[in-house]
C-alpha cells in the first residue's frame, strides 16, 4: 500500500507550486508525522499486506485528515492547539472492524 497523502498532494493542499521543492523536507517531516497520527488514532497498518489495513473510503478520509494536519503545521509552525478537526475526522473510523 502507498501512503496516503504524497508531496505533491501535500503542495497542491498548500497551493505551492511543483517546481518550489525549497520546503520539501518540512513538508516530508510532516507527512510522517501526519501519517503517525493516523496510525496511532485508527490502528490501522500502511504496510504492504497488513493484516488491518484501511477500506478505500476509510482512507479517503484518513488522507484528508492528513492534509488538514501538513497544512495546520505548515501555517502555523510554533507550538500550537492539537488539530481537533482531523482528530475527529479519524475518530469517525476508529475501531471499525474490517
Amino acid at each position: 500500500m502507498t501512503d496516503p497523502i504524497s508531496l505533491a498532494d501535500a503542495r497542491l493542499q498548500l497551493r505551492l507550486s511543483e517546481d518550489d521543492v525549497a520546503e520539501d523536507k518540512l513538508l516530508t517531516g510532516y507527512i510522517a508525522a501526519a501519517k503517525r497520527v493516523c496510525v496511532s488514532q485508527t490502528g490501522f497498518s500502511f504496510a504492504e499486506g497488513a493484516p488491518r489495513a484501511p477500506s478505500a473510503d476509510d482512507l479517503a478520509v484518513i488522507a484528508q485528515a492528513m492534509l488538514m494536519m501538513v497544512a495546520h503545521w505548515y501555517e502555523n509552525r510554533e507550538d500550537s492547539e492539537p488539530q481537533t478537526n482531523a482528530v475527529w475526522l479519524l475518530g469517525t473510523i476508529r475501531g471499525r472492524s474490517l
